[in-house]
């Protein structure tokens, strides 16, 4: 499509700059951020904040992606001590960075986005990113187990759904791979 260039530098596609501070110098790259290599760190408390009322969660990550990297209101912003590009490290905030990317480049939400460039044109029906989209759709619930019983969990949404809210059914996940 011609949106972008997964090997160019993410800053040249964003409205405020990231870059590691131990290796400021050396670019990250959307492709580092897909592939876990782009030396942005997991950060465990960040993360869990992060979980919010299914009927809260915005389709745009803007307001995150600014409170994030820009305001800091999540506070430090956590790297790595390696250049980007040469270890890898799970970040869920990585990868809501590359959908933001999407987002900003194709001038959709990425929900709106994979709809029409990914389910659409593969003739994925069941799948979605917000539960209330899918409320005719029967989906796995989440299970604990105890000691002598197994108890449904409650869940919620994450504000940067596109690392983990998707809810899909078995044909469409089949379809997709």
């Amino acid at each position: 499509m011609n949106l972008l260039d997964i090997d160019e530098p993410i800053n040249q596609y964003l409205p405020f700059e990231v870059k590691n501070p131990h290796y400021p110098d050396l670019p990250i790259s959307l492709r580092q951020l897909a592939t876990h290599t782009s030396s942005l760190d997991y950060n465990e408390s960040v993360v869990e904040s992060l979980y919010i009322a299914e009927e809260k969660k915005d389709k745009s990550l803007h307001g995150f992606m600014t409170d994030y990297f820009q305001k800091r209101v999540y506070g430090e912003i956590r790297f790595g001590e390696y250049p980007p590009g040469s270890t890898w490290n799970y970040s869920n905030i990585g990868s809501g960075l590359a959908a933001y990317i999407l987002e900003r480049q194709s001038g959709m939400s990425f929900a709106d986005f994979t709809r029409q460039n990914v389910f659409d044109p593969l003739l994925i029906k069941n799948s979605y990113w917000f539960a209330g989209e899918s409320d005719r759709l029967p989906h796995t619930l989440y299970y604990e187990p105890g000691e002598q019983v197994i108890s449904e969990v409650q869940t919620s949404g994450v504000q940067l759904y596109p690392c983990r809210d998707m809810i899909t059914d078995i044909r469409d996940l089949t379809r997709y791979c």
